[in-house]
């Protein structure tokens, strides 16, 4: 049932990507399986010592999904933390040396969520 459903999803997709007969190129495989357009990914090649392809082996992610999906899991993750970090950053230069002038800021909005004196 999945399968059909992605055979019907990618089924305009399929019919942009048939090659042009007289493009001799499509007939090159390396050239259309690096080049298809309707792969999701581009391949590249990396470099990997020993020790850390082993980690990634013995991770039952990786053995699960594959090391493409776990090494592209990876990535996303370490861009997203190093992105929120530089924001985080940039917060910090912008509000240095104004905790008194945001302090009075809210100063009011603070005393009015006290619990009242008795």
């Amino acid at each position: 049932m999945i399968d059909a459903c992605k055979r019907e999803l990618a089924r305009p997709l399929l019919a942009a990507a048939l090659p042009n007969p007289l493009d001799v190129r499509w007939l090159d495989a390396v050239y259309f399986l690096l080049y298809c357009p309707t792969m999701p990914a581009r391949p590249v090649q990396i470099s990997v010592d020993e020790e850390l392809l082993q980690r990634i082996d013995d991770d039952p992610e990786a053995r699960e999904r594959g090391r493409s999906a776990f090494i592209r899991s990876a990535v996303e993750c370490y861009l997203s933390a190093k992105e929120r970090q530089e924001t985080e950053t940039r917060l910090e230069r912008a509000y240095a040396g104004q905790a008194d002038v945001l302090l009075l800021e809210v100063e009011d909005l603070l005393d009015g969520q006290r619990w009242p004196s008795e």
